[in-house]
């Protein structure tokens, strides 16, 4: 996985998104402790980016929100990294 924001690692679901501008809890919700994520799109997709939404879903199953916990930035090897940045493995 290359480093970077969700926008940037995959610019063409980000290019399809309803939601450019919202915030992350209005991308999701909690449910029984767990985060599920609700996103929403323009329209179908074409079979070729299904596969990009499967890898987009799997980085995002990398990520764990800890329900009333706060999301944060940590200072790791002169980058800032959030919990929701994708950087080849875990932040935090």
């Amino acid at each position: 996985m290359s480093c970077g924001t969700l926008k940037g690692v995959f610019p063409r679901l980000f290019s399809l998104s309803s939601a450019k501008n919202a915030k992350m809890a209005e991308l999701g919700y909690w449910y029984n402790g767990e985060w599920v994520w609700n996103l929403v799109w323009h329209r179908s997709f074409f079979d070729w980016e299904k596969s990009l939404v499967e890898q987009l879903f799997q980085s995002l199953q990398e990520v764990k929100l800890v329900f009333g916990e706060a999301d944060s930035w940590v200072w790791k090897e002169s980058n800032f990294l959030s919990q929701l940045c994708l950087c080849s493995g875990k932040a935090g």
